[in-house]
């Protein structure tokens, strides 16, 4: 009997599972059931898609609170820095303001030069080095910016060297020309200085050297020999030419200028440092290198007098406060705009001198000279304003 009702129960199931044994009212009911899971399940689909815009809709205002915040952050910070500059910084113009100082400051300080007798260029620049030192190095110390601080990279301060080094050569053969040479003429000579930054731009980094640029160093090159004069080529009466030491003051100054013109841009690149922290490391270079020059070459010393001492004091602190213009006048304007400016007001001044102080009229030859040099720094100039407005529209 049990072998009856086993065989029953497992042909019962077997019948369900082929649909023979199986009620109408099953098949409705798993219909039912089956309509209701999928309302249910269309019910949860579209809850679950609402849910997504809704967070999706969530995050868009969360992003744009978030990057609000970010920009009100940024333009807060850039007005906190630009309100915490110093009074000096943020009046408009003022770099140039610091580089006519600087430039009328240089030019009573070569009249000083030229008109102290009996001292040899290298002593005058380690006389000017230690007066200078003496009074900058203090002030670092207080103000605890010392020469070469703790944590300066190594590329920093290998610029600093170049520019003690190039710095010196120019300074010495600068005092040269300044005493053998007219003020003005010298001056020509030293204001060439951009046409040779031009130069080594091409050279080192790759910037492009148009008509423009061939142009000024050939106005350059043509107006410093008419200011020069050199005998080989000007047949003067021996009154109206450089003697040798004059001729030979305007090369050395005119290589030097070549060597030196990246100084510019050097203290463009240092403008973080502070003033008085870059102005004691030149004077320790140029105190140094003044030394190995008197020591080697055996330059007689110079015992100032009192008168001397004075003389020697006045221009070390119109040095310093010449050099403190121009490193500071860098850090608000661009080195060529700051280059044209310069050298423009030193030629005007240095000529005023020459004519009125030093009663020499200048000849036709320096004329032309000057008007050539001139010419081609403000074509250089007009080139830096063309190229600055072509990347502003762009």
């Amino acid at each position: 009997m049990g072998e009856t009702v086993v065989a029953k129960m497992r042909k019962e199931t077997e019948d369900t599972r082929n649909g023979t044994n199986v009620r109408p009212d099953t098949f409705v009911d798993l219909e039912r059931l089956t309509s209701e899971e999928d309302a249910k399940a269309k019910k949860t689909g579209i809850e679950a898609e609402d849910s997504k815009a809704e967070c999706a809709d969530l995050l868009a205002k969360a992003e744009d609170n978030t990057l609000t915040g970010q920009l009100e952050e940024t333009v807060a910070e850039k007005v906190e820095e630009k309100t915490n500059l110093k009074l000096w910084k943020r009046i408009p113009g003022f770099g140039f303001i610091l580089v006519l100082c600087g430039a009328l400051v240089n030019t009573v300080v070569n009249v000083l030069v030229k008109d102290f007798e009996g001292i040899e260029p290298p002593v005058l620049l380690l006389y000017r080095s230690l007066i200078t030192l003496s009074f900058s190095m203090p002030w670092a110390v207080a103000i605890d910016k010392p020469p070469f601080r703790q944590g300066m990279e190594n590329k920093d301060k290998l610029l600093i060297f170049i520019r003690g080094v190039l710095g010196f050569a120019q300074m010495i053969a600068n005092i040269y020309s300044v005493k053998y040479m007219h003020l003005g003429d010298q001056k020509m000579v030293t204001a060439t200085r951009p046409v040779f930054v031009a130069i080594s731009a091409r050279l080192f980094l790759k910037e492009s050297c148009g008509i423009m640029d061939l142009a000024s160093m050939v106005l350059v090159g043509v107006g410093v020999v008419f200011v020069v004069k050199p005998p080989l080529i000007f047949d003067l009466d021996p009154g109206e030419q450089y003697d040798n030491r004059a001729l030979y003051s305007a090369i050395a100054v005119f290589i030097t200028t070549i060597l030196s013109s990246s100084n510019t841009v050097i203290i463009r690149k240092l403008r973080k440092e502070h003033v008085v922290s870059l102005t004691a490391v030149n004077m320790i270079m140029f105190a140094v290198e003044a030394f190995l020059y008197i020591l080697i070459l055996e330059v007689e010393m110079y015992n100032p007098s009192w008168m001397d001492k004075l003389r020697l004091l006045a221009i070390s602190i119109g040095m310093f406060f010449g050099s403190l213009f121009l490193i500071l006048s860098l850090k608000l304007e661009k080195a060529n705009k700051i280059s044209l400016m310069n050298h423009s007001a030193s030629i005007v001044a240095a000529f005023l001198v020459q004519i009125y102080y030093y009663h020499v009229l200048p000849d036709s030859y320096s004329i032309i000279g000057a008007t050539l040099v001139t010419f081609a720094i403000f074509l250089l100039a007009g080139k830096s304003v063309m190229t600055s407005r072509k990347k502003i529209m762009r």
